[in-house]
């Protein structure tokens, strides 16, 4: 957890006064395969709710099903066609036969 604190000054009954805000923030270790510990779980995945954040904006769905490997059948080609970003088509491009895909509703 990486802890996060914020100040705001406020005025209450004419003295001034300063709020102050603690939160933390959770970052996965980079060694830790998100995708791994989903096929893991199996059924218990479907129903997850994700967000992606691609050029700025926010993209949520859930998780409805397993597509299977990237590497099984024509899934890295399927993906590729989805996407116009250069950055997505490299990481596709670029991914793991072994990589676990999910089916995601928008």
């Amino acid at each position: 957890l990486i802890p996060r604190i914020s100040f705001q000054g406020h005025v209450i009954a004419n003295e001034p006064c300063v709020a102050m805000l603690l939160s933390h923030v959770a970052r996965a270790p980079p060694e830790l395969n998100l995708a791994e510990v989903c096929h893991a779980a199996g059924a218990n995945i479907v129903g997850l709710q994700v967000q992606s954040v691609a050029r700025g904006r926010a993209i949520r769905g859930e998780i409805v099903g397993y597509a299977g490997r990237l590497g099984e059948g024509q899934l890295r080609d399927e993906l590729l066609s989805l996407t116009s970003c250069l950055a997505v088509q490299e990481t596709i491009a670029s991914s793991s036969d072994n990589e676990p895909c999910w089916q995601v509703r928008i």
